[in-house]
């Protein structure tokens, strides 16, 4: 463990726990984890406090130099008892989460924002990603839900291996020409969204990547972006499937 980072203080003098975000920034209470958003000033958060002005319990003040590329959540910025603590202390102290099989229940279960989820995932998986041997129905609804979350990522790479007629869709070779949808209106390209999902995103689909993952590329459960690397490998495997298809 380290000792916390020290920040400047607030505009009333209170003691910022984390950085100062810009206005109009979504970030995390370091030792609530409950969003804050505020649109009209600068904020940090600061150890909850009653303010008898305002009548209530606050939780962030106004800061006056908001610190630039401030993740909107930070390990390093999460404290309890003025002290850092480590990814298996967050996923177990924050979340009562001790197995791998408790993560998957957690993420499946519990109703929330997806970047909420996403950092839940990441950690766990990090933590326990020694007791991931086998690829379960459970993990599966996981990457499914991940994967569908991100198809603006997803999408571009994909579209350019598919045509549209007549509300079908089918698999072609890849238009080198494509740049964007700009030329089609939103309904087809939600027929072409949903065809990705159904076909490529399906529990089945992702079902085969992972098992291809956890064999070959065991290694990136440690990675801090698990995310990020999986949706990559995710759409190479897409690609290549869709290559051996039409060629």
């Amino acid at each position: 463990m380290s000792i916390k980072k020290i920040y400047k203080k607030s505009v009333n003098d209170y003691e910022c726990i984390g950085p100062c975000y810009k206005k109009n920034t979504l970030y995390y209470h370091p030792t609530t984890l409950h969003p804050i958003i505020i649109q009209e000033n600068n904020t940090c958060p600061i150890k909850r406090i009653y303010d008898n002005k305002k009548n209530r319990t606050i939780y962030h003040d106004t800061c006056l130099f908001p610190q630039e590329n401030a993740k909107n959540i930070d390990e390093e910025n999460i404290v309890i008892s003025n002290m850092i603590f480590d990814y298996s202390v967050f996923i177990k102290i924050y979340y009562n989460i001790h197995t791998v099989e408790e993560l998957y229940n957690w993420l499946n279960n519990t109703e929330g924002l997806y970047i909420t989820k996403k950092r839940v995932f990441e950690t766990g998986i990090n933590v326990f990603n020694d007791e991931i041997n086998i690829i379960d129905d459970k993990l599966v609804n996981i990457i499914v839900y991940i994967f569908k979350e991100n198809m603006d990522y997803i999408y571009p790479y994909i579209r350019p291996y598919l045509k549209i007629q007549n509300d079908n869709v089918f698999l072609t070779e890849k238009d080198t020409k494509y740049k964007n949808d700009s030329d089609i209106d939103i309904k087809t390209c939600d027929i072409l969204k949903k065809y990705i999902e159904d076909t490529f995103i399906s529990t089945e689909e992702v079902h085969k990547f992972m098992v291809k993952i956890i064999k070959y590329k065991n290694n990136i459960l440690k990675e801090e972006e698990l995310v990020k690397i999986l949706m990559e490998y995710f759409v190479e495997y897409i690609i290549k499937k869709i290559e051996i298809t039409i060629y």
